[in-house]
């Protein structure tokens, strides 16, 4: 269950925010071939956040997953940075990500563990 949690200090209206997530939900899914079903996505907004000595609109973008090939770590910052620039007026060079694997039997869902 791959799970992609963002942080910014951007304002995207709600309609943005659920763009946002519908897309990088897609995304996710697709270029880790996971079922979108089982891609769980988070955004806050509006947070106190300073990158490179700027308050400027940044976002911090961490995805977490079970077996995560790290060949595919370059698409998905492409990727999720560009819908960042796209859905919350976040420049692709104020976007940090991270790509987190996840070792088995670390990951749950209901009573199930991964």
């Amino acid at each position: 269950m791959p799970y992609l949690h963002v942080q910014t200090n951007a304002t995207p209206t709600q309609p943005e925010r659920s763009a946002f997530l519908e897309a990088a939900t897609e995304v996710v899914a697709q270029v880790l071939g996971k079922n979108p079903a089982y891609v769980m996505a988070c955004i806050e907004t509006g947070l106190s956040l300073n990158f490179a000595s700027s308050e400027l609109p940044a976002a911090f973008l961490e995805l977490k997953v079970l077996g995560l090939d790290p060949g595919k770590n370059k698409e998905l910052a492409t990727l999720l940075s560009d819908m960042a620039r796209v859905h919350l007026h976040v420049s692709e060079d104020r976007c940090f990500s991270r790509f987190v694997d996840t070792p088995r039997g670390h990951w749950g869902l209901g009573n199930e563990v991964f």
